[in-house]
């Protein structure tokens, strides 16, 4: 069994990981191929089965559900070409070949051949399900499930967003946030951290900007009052507690007052102000 030196680079064993998918998706294509052959020219038959797919579940071991999946799939990609060549060259997972060819024809392969790539496994299960009759009453139950709820940790440092949404509100969610992070760059670092960002935390960013937008967008001037509490002493200079980074999410017009004079600007938008309170106190808002 192959074991990976100690001394392999992180970086090393990711780049090697990718590969190895690649190469598996391209063997799994041609193998696809030669079971669409196999399945054309009845091969099959000269071993006493019954089917391909029977053929395919005792010649590898296989059971009659995966063998099934396996043969239809091969027959899919036949009028799939596209498709086809997506999967090969590992844009494609397994995973998500299984759900598209269900959702693809012919005349829909180029289409879907790219868009497939833009969703997750889950949301391509959600549309291969929106296909088929869905009782009114489900329909119902899951519309009326919907909810969104965000709770603060006890520090306050943070919070968990949680929530449901019915397949036909989650699929606009999925689609919105996935083309967004198909647009920035994926080798973006941290401004904090200074690390690579992730995609679970890049699609964190987008959603926050997404609401940020919209909360910058709302004419009313009351719209959003943050508190903040530090030393008088924190704000004014280079070193300021607070940092226009994280003052930009709120998409408008701040000035740091200090004793009612205005020293510096931050970031755009609407007219807030930023006061330091005559007493030094530590309560400060905007």
């Amino acid at each position: 069994m192959f074991e990976v030196p100690e001394d392999v680079p992180a970086g090393a064993v990711c780049d090697a990981l990718t590969q190895l998918h690649a190469l598996e998706c391209a063997t799994r294509a041609s193998m696809l191929s030669l079971v669409r052959n196999a399945d054309a020219t009845n091969a099959w038959e000269a071993d006493g089965a019954g089917s391909t797919s029977s053929w395919v579940a005792a010649h590898f071991n296989m059971s009659s559900f995966h063998s099934s999946e396996l043969v239809r799939i091969a027959r899919a990609l036949g009028s799939l070409p596209q498709i086809g060549e997506v999967f090969e060259q590992g844009l494609l997972s397994w995973d998500q070949l299984v759900e598209v060819t269900k959702l693809a024809d012919a005349e829909s392969d180029a289409h879907w051949a790219q868009e497939a790539q833009q969703h997750s496994v889950y949301m391509l299960r959600q549309l291969v399900s929106l296909r088929k009759p869905v009782p009114k009453e489900d329909e119902r139950t899951a519309h009326e499930k919907r909810f969104a709820e965000l709770t603060w940790d006890q520090e306050r440092l943070g919070a968990r967003l949680s929530g449901y949404l019915p397949a036909d509100m989650a699929i606009v969610a999925e689609k919105a946030i996935e083309r967004e992070l198909h647009r920035r760059d994926r080798q973006m670092n941290d401004e904090l951290t200074g690390d690579l960002v992730s995609f679970p935390q890049m699609r964190a960013d987008i959603l926050v900007d997404f609401l940020s937008a919209s909360l910058g967008a709302d004419p009313d001037p009351a719209r959003a009052t943050i508190s903040i509490h530090a030393d008088f002493d924190d704000f004014g200079h280079s070193n300021a507690l607070v940092a226009a980074g994280p003052v930009s999410y709120g998409v408008c017009d701040v000035g740091i007052h200090n004793l009612g004079v205005e020293i510096e600007q931050l970031c755009r938008g609407l007219v807030h102000t930023f006061w330091v309170p005559r007493d030094r106190s530590r309560g400060s808002h905007w």
